[in-house]
Parts: structure tokens; sequence; C-alpha cells
């Protein structure tokens, strides 16, 4: 499958609210852009972060949070990688990794 099919039938596995069926596709899609220009596509990353947390995983979407935030820094896009980092504290207040992580966007 093409990113864009990829993506098109994740989308609409979250219509049906099948959320491990669509993390699986979005996963899929990061392998599949890998090497090109959206292999950092920090949005993807968002949305897996996203969808873990409505399956209940939230340490899982934690952690596709914490990639987003650092593909957002990557591309200078602070204010993004800020509040993705708002949202694990948000989750989880003890991570104090995102902490330093967020100390450093803002310098």
């Amino acid at each position: 499958m093409t990113l864009d099919k990829l993506k098109v039938a994740a989308r609409q596995h979250e219509q049906r609210d099948q959320w491990r069926a669509a993390i699986d596709l979005y996963r899929q899609a990061i392998r599949a852009g890998e090497g090109g220009e959206t292999a950092a596509d920090p949005a993807l990353h968002n949305r897996i972060g996203d969808l873990e947390q409505k399956a209940g995983d939230d340490a899982a979407a934690c952690e596709a949070w914490e990639i987003a935030a650092a593909r957002y820094a990557e591309h200078g896009f602070f204010n993004n990688a800020i509040a993705i980092c708002n949202k694990i504290l948000r989750l989880d207040p003890g991570r104090l990794g995102t902490y330093l992580d967020l100390a450093r966007y803002h310098a």
C-alpha cells in the first residue's frame, strides 16, 4: 500500500472506533515513508499518541508524543513541540525527561 492509502485506511478505522487497527496502519505509514520527507512527519506520531490514549495505553501514548515533540523540534516548530510536551505532562506529570525537553524547547 502507498502512504496515502495507508493514511486513508487508518482514518476509516478511526471513524469506526477501531483504535488498534488504525494505530497499526499509521505505524505502517511511518515505515512506508522512511527515507522520504514523510519519515520525520511528527503529525503521524502525534496521531498515534492520541489513538493510544483512546485505546487506554497511556505509556505508549506518551512515548509516541515524545517522538512527535522531538520531530517537531528538529523541524524548528518549537511551539508545537511545547504543546506536545504539555499534553504529555497533563497525562503523566511525573515524567522528568519531558520537563527537561520542555525547558530545552523554551530556550
